[in-house]
């Protein structure tokens, strides 16, 4: 899997050049090297790439929105993250714990921490239930970016174990950058001698 787009982009025009018809999972690598590059929103240029090219078969699926709205988490794009689970919604595509967690990631950095606990809420409703620490911390770094009081990371912090997880050195590391975000630093130095 290549993670620099120039790769990946020369190994599909390889492909095409040897009459190799292009799948999902092609495309899908292609948005995925984008998303994950410095430039997360040329994604958006592969799909588009998808529908010119118009190969019988290929269309969009989980992965390729997830893909997406992974992108959108990476500039900050909450509307756009939402448009496209909601897309995904009316197609009949089921939105799994990434792609919840892509949607949270991009309300939370784009400072909508409230946003970013609904998704959560949404989910759980949904009976997608977290499997690992990785919604919380999400959550908790959202709650630092758009400056919310300090017990509302602290209490995200403690629903970890409630769901049967144990916090790893990510959570305590988001949880520490809140509290000292928001000048607590007695809580801070706290939850690092419990880590």
């Amino acid at each position: 899997k290549a993670r620099r787009p120039e790769d990946a982009f020369s190994v599909y025009r390889l492909m095409r050049a040897r009459g190799i018809t292009p799948t999902i999972v092609t495309y899908n690598a292609l948005m995925n090297a984008c998303a994950r590059s410095e430039s997360p929103l040329r994604a958006f240029e592969v799909l588009k790439m998808l529908r010119a090219d118009a190969v019988e078969g290929v269309v969009p699926d989980k992965f390729t929105y997830g893909t997406l709205i992974a992108a959108c988490a990476r500039t900050a794009r909450a509307a756009d993250a939402f448009r496209i689970a909601y897309k995904m919604e009316r197609l009949g595509i089921p939105r799994d714990e990434a792609v919840y967690a892509a949607v949270m990631d991009a309300c939370g950095r784009a400072g909508a921490f409230t946003m970013s606990l609904a998704v959560f809420e949404e989910m759980k409703r949904n009976a997608i239930f977290p499997t690992s620490v990785r919604h919380f911390t999400i959550l908790i770094d959202a709650c630092a970016s758009a400056n919310a009081s300090p017990h509302h990371a602290v209490r995200i912090f403690r629903e970890i174990r409630s769901w049967g997880l144990e916090p790893g050195s990510a959570a305590y590391a988001s949880l520490i950058g809140a509290l000292v975000r928001a000048e607590c630093p007695e809580r801070a130095q706290a939850a690092l001698e419990e880590a």
